[in-house]
């Protein structure tokens, strides 16, 4: 399709725009695009380079990333800031634009490694271009879509005319958007510290048992007496109890689909945990309220939930935690029948710390030990009751944790949110910009 003055909106292949002085251009040749390579079971070793698939770039390397040590065309090796387009997979979820972020890894087929010419299009403009033009690839690639997957070809990519602003227009309109995303990822990066630094102190007093002792020492190094238990040592004066004991387990809410429906109350479901076993916002599945929903089946803000179904091939959502960070835009939340709230039942025992206790790997190792399946996992519920824990008698320490412990929660909830209105205000700028519906003032960027 040749790129002419007669520009058309609504169309396919065509975005709106609103700027009549920006010129006229075909995606494809703002670019190279290099597609992935098609390895075989041949290439795949247990140590070397990562092959990098959709599921790396939306979830990381993960025990079901593959690697390999043979060596490819260079063209085909990513190196973080390399930008990456997802033409194949499912419309909805999979057709998507990334910025590599990983260790240096073999890119794979159906993704392309995209070359920008920088001579006539900024970098960080052409990402957001990309995003701008996501509602066209979907488009695209569900008129091709065949059992549930769709493409957008190197044909497709040559048909779609875009208008191009100035380069200095593009890199202050790039600015502005990736301003936002930065302070994003910083304020990502703040609440994975604060999430460290909560299960570094628990680990240090209730695990490694170097808790402060009446001077203020650290009580096993500095002499502390233990005693045996079926967990090994433990401080004199600490027990071991079962989960059970101290709190009390309350099943998800079971809907039928029909009940799906735009609402502002919402399920908090397995979606919403990722495979790191941190808090996803993006999870959440709309719901209208029936009189079978009880009031045990509501959440609030820092609730305790645990996965207890599993779609992955090596459990790696299955019996984590995560605690409700945040209520999104809903009125209300449900948990959903994939998951199970879990409630102090004991006034010595706080969410906060009941949170860190089920954030132990122990935990995740013993949960692992109840699961079943083969496609589908499922969690033996009643089993964790019997998980074994040792704790202090006296409740002067296990008040002292829940002390550190929740600001850092609370500071972390807080963030949440702040990103979640630093999206919708970048969701919102981002068609305006790139259309040309809002056009940046040009000379505070000079």
């Amino acid at each position: 399709m040749s790129c002419n003055n007669s520009f058309q909106t609504n169309y396919l292949f065509s975005p709106i725009y609103y700027a009549d002085d920006w010129k006229c251009k075909i995606l494809y040749d703002l670019a190279t695009w290099k597609n992935g390579l098609a390895f075989k079971n041949k290439d795949f070793s247990k140590a070397g380079r990562p092959i990098i698939k959709i599921a790396e770039l939306k979830n990381g390397i993960t025990p079901q990333t593959k690697y390999t040590n043979k060596f490819f065309d260079e063209a085909a090796l990513l190196k973080k800031g390399d930008l990456l387009f997802s033409w194949s997979g499912n419309p909805d979820t999979s057709i998507d634009v990334f910025w590599f972020d990983l260790p240096e890894g073999w890119l794979n087929q159906h993704i392309f490694k995209i070359t920008v010419d920088e001579r006539i299009a900024d970098k960080k403009y052409f990402y957001y271009l990309l995003k701008y033009l996501k509602p066209n690839f979907k488009a695209i690639a569900s008129n091709k879509q065949t059992t549930g997957l769709g493409h957008v070809t190197i044909s497709d990519l040559k048909n779609i005319i875009i208008k191009l602003p100035p380069l200095h227009e593009q890199k202050a309109i790039a600015k502005i958007l990736s301003d936002l995303d930065e302070k994003i990822e910083i304020n990502n990066r703040i609440n994975k510290v604060l999430e460290e630094i909560a299960q570094t102190i628990f680990k240090r007093w209730f695990i490694d048992f170097e808790f402060p002792n009446e001077n203020g020492e650290p009580y096993k190094s500095s002499g502390g007496e233990m005693v045996d238990s079926e967990l090994g040592p433990i401080p004199k004066g600490w027990e071991v109890v079962e989960l059970g004991q101290f709190i009390e387990i309350i099943n998800g809410y079971s809907y039928k689909s029909s009940e799906l429906m735009e609402s502002n109350t919402a399920l908090l479901t397995i979606k919403n945990f990722d495979v790191t076993g941190n808090f996803k916002i993006n999870g959440f599945k709309e719901i209208k309220i029936s009189e079978k929903v009880k009031e045990k089946h509501y959440l609030e803000l820092f609730d305790v939930v645990i996965a207890c179904t599993d779609l992955t091939q090596n459990a790696e959502i299955i019996g984590n935690a995560i605690m409700v960070m945040t209520k999104s835009k809903y009125k209300k939340l449900i948990a959903s029948m994939d998951i199970i709230k879990i409630v102090p039942k004991s006034k010595k025992i706080t969410q906060y710390t009941l949170y860190m206790i089920l954030k132990d790997n122990r935990f995740k190792k013993f949960a692992l030990g109840l699961t079943s399946g083969t496609t589908v996992l499922h969690l033996n519920k009643k089993g964790i009751l019997n998980y074994k824990v040792a704790l202090p008698i006296d409740s002067y320490l296990l008040e002292k944790i829940s002390c550190f412990i929740e600001p850092l929660i609370k500071y972390m909830s807080e963030i949440y949110s702040e990103n979640e209105r630093l999206s919708q205000l970048r969701d919102t700028l981002l068609p305006k910009l790139m259309s040309g519906e809002i056009r940046v003032p040009l000379d505070e960027y000079k």
